[in-house]
């Protein structure tokens, strides 16, 4: 995990590239290096894994034709050095840096890119041809922003560093903004800011010294379902995938440990690295006072089993301090909606004390059908050959609007997610709240640029799959193809980068990935059991209360902790003040009702606390972004 920035299409300033390296100086604090050259300039903030005394970038390769800045790791890099040396290539030294110029020169930028065993984003500029290439890995674990100005392309591992005086303008994107007030997050390419965008993951652009832009998507996440295989080779094969993945997710040079949350994923995850591949594993997890979000009981009960040193970190009420909530939220550059990134941010805020490097479960739900919203998806299905109904069901959902009791308002959610076409039933189910009700309480001045570029579904759209009709396919192939890198990884890249610490997910390994896309979803999803293969397999290495409690998914309490004086007193300060900022994009009642809910000044039975305090940190996060960067609106 590195920070890496930089320009092409015109000269720059050393002080420049300088001022964009050093703003990503917290993800790279073992060393900064630059390079310039005519209209070309590529800085690298270095937190050294692999090849700590010879990887230092940006690098060259042997043949003087290459330089590249890299974040990531590429965990083939020693097969890939072989083949390569035989096809003679030469090195000069033992860095996984170097094997991404020879593989590109070697095979292509596709065929190249497919052939890189782990998670990466970065700049190769050839010194001949004066192309500069960007690209990013499969799921889009490693980040890439750019943007452009006066002819010239800038990009850097976060936004901070394009935001420097002369640079994108501070402009909001209406239409991104109201895409995180939707799912929480925008859509790739865009991001909440105009003038930066978002590189799509498992994506390459080109530019070259004419300006001209080339860019191709390597890799998407296909389902191609293999019915010939038995369920129990199934199973061994989903050990012998995941055994393997864990092995060349080990490779570093410094510390290694693990996240243990107690939930399925990274309770298999240790317990697997425990017993096939790591003695004395150091292990971490965060503890609740709360007792309905602490289940650090189970995480001590999978280290206890396999002999880790376990390291427990408290997190309180006293610790989430209004302070450190505005730290972590304002860490992310643009608003960013899930309340879990506090506890992620204060618990790579210890663990990078102990370790450099942690393997986590992230990526298990995706790949293997583990969300609540996919059983959802199957439960409504007989519902949406019912939407020709809709007319004559519309008076009874009225009347359960104005009903006291929750199962009409439930009732009645469920005959809503079940209408539309399925990118809309998909962005439904994506979120807890009503779009069209969103779009209700804009101000009149921007829900017109809000909704210039129609519902969010729109966007959501062209990552839909060409090549099946099951919902639950294409529910997966959303999230693996754009929700997990603008959400979930989002949230983890940022929250550990802030204090050095890298986070590798085996889950999201390409094996991983591959077996995923083979996997018939009759072994993602049995009956009313998600993730069912991922169970079997727990089973073999985990204490049967664990493996058969309900799902838990990592999460805080935002809601006690909002109702605490300290936080009450802030958020009510921030959200209520007069010229608060949100005022310009949202109408007052869309707080004021929220806010009702979660300070218990009224119950309503359409507005669950659950939705109340998500929305709440919504625009929470919202108006932070706006006091930091002083966007135009």
């Amino acid at each position: 995990m590195c920070g890496i920035a930089g320009y092409f299409g015109k000269s720059e300033s050393e002080a420049l590239l300088r001022d964009m390296t050093n703003a990503l100086a917290h993800r790279g604090p073992d060393g900064s290096n630059l390079w310039q050259d005519d209209r070309v300039g590529l800085g690298h903030r270095r937190l050294a894994i692999i090849d700590l005394h010879s990887g230092d970038q940006p690098m060259w390769d042997a043949a003087k034709e290459h330089v590249i800045v890299f974040n990531g790791e590429i965990y083939n890099y020693p097969e890939l050095k072989r083949e390569l040396e035989s096809r003679g290539h030469v090195f000069k030294t033992s860095s996984d840096t170097e094997v991404i110029p020879a593989v590109i020169r070697e095979w292509g930028i596709e065929q190249g890119l497919l052939r890189l065993r782990g998670m990466f984003s970065f700049a190769l500029y050839n010194v001949n041809t004066k192309r500069l290439l960007l690209a990013r890995d499969r799921v889009g674990i490693k980040p890439m922003y750019w943007t452009q100005k006066d002819g010239a392309l800038y990009f850097a591992s976060e936004e901070k560093a394009l935001l420097l005086p002369g640079l994108a303008e501070r402009r909001i994107d209406p239409i991104g903004i109201h895409d995180y007030l939707t799912i929480g997050h925008p859509i790739a390419p865009r991001t909440c800011w105009a003038d930066i965008k978002f590189l799509p993951p498992g994506s390459w652009m080109e530019i070259g010294a004419d300006g001209r832009q080339r860019q191709g998507v390597y890799w998407q996440w296909t389902p191609k379902p293999d019915n010939r295989v038995s369920e129990e080779e199934w199973l061994n094969r989903l050990e012998e995938t995941l055994s393997d993945s864990l092995r060349c997710h080990l490779l570093s040079d410094v510390p290694l440990g693990a996240f243990l949350s107690g939930g399925i994923d990274s309770s298999l995850v240790v317990a697997m690295l425990a017993r096939h591949h790591v003695k004395d594993l150091d292990t971490f997890n965060v503890t609740f006072d709360e007792s309905g979000y602490d289940e650090s009981l189970y995480a001590s009960q999978v280290a206890e089993l396999y002999h880790t040193r376990h390291h427990k970190i408290p997190v309180s009420m006293n610790t989430a301090t209004p302070e450190t909530l505005v730290r972590c939220i304002q860490q992310f550059d643009e608003p960013f909606g899930d309340p879990a990134s506090l506890p992620n941010f204060l618990l790579s805020q210890v663990t990078t004390k102990q370790v450099k490097v942690v393997l986590s479960g992230d990526g298990g739900d995706e790949i293997l059908g583990g969300y609540p919203q996919h059983l959802r998806l199957r439960k409504i299905a007989p519902l949406v050959n019912l939407q020709w109904a809709d007319s004559i069901a519309q008076p009874l959902l009225r009347a359960a609007s104005r009903s006291p009791l929750r199962l009409p308002h439930q009732l009645a959610k469920a005959w809503e997610h079940a209408q539309g076409s399925l990118a809309e039933r998909i962005v439904k189910l994506m979120t807890l709240y009503s779009e069209r009700g969103l779009t209700q309480t804009y101000t009149d001045s921007f829900r017109e640029a809000a909704l210039a570029g129609g519902p969010t579904s729109n966007r959501i759209s062209p990552y839909l799959l060409d090549e099946t009709l099951d919902p639950l396919d294409q529910m997966l192939a959303v999230e693996l193809r754009i929700r997990l890198q603008g959400g979930y990884l989002r949230k983890v890249d940022v929250t550990s980068s802030a204090f050095g610490l890298e986070i590798r997910p085996p889950m999201l390994d390409n094996a991983m990935l591959e077996f995923s896309e083979a996997l018939p979803n009759r072994f993602k999803i049995k009956g009313s059991q998600l993730k069912y293969l991922a169970y079997r397999l727990a089973r073999r290495y985990l204490p049967a209360e664990i493996v058969n409690r309900p799902k838990h998914g990592f999460d805080f309490p935002f809601d006690q902790w909002s109702s605490s004086p300290q936080v009450q007193a802030f958020l009510k300060d921030l959200l209520f003040a007069p010229n608060a900022r949100w005022r310009a994009i949202l109408q007052p009642s869309y707080v004021d009702d929220y806010w009702a809910v979660i300070s218990r000044q009224r119950t309503d039975p359409a507005i669950s606390r659950l939705v109340a305090y998500g929305r709440v940190y919504f625009v929470t996060a919202l108006e932070l972004w706006l006091q930091k960067w002083n966007p135009l609106i």
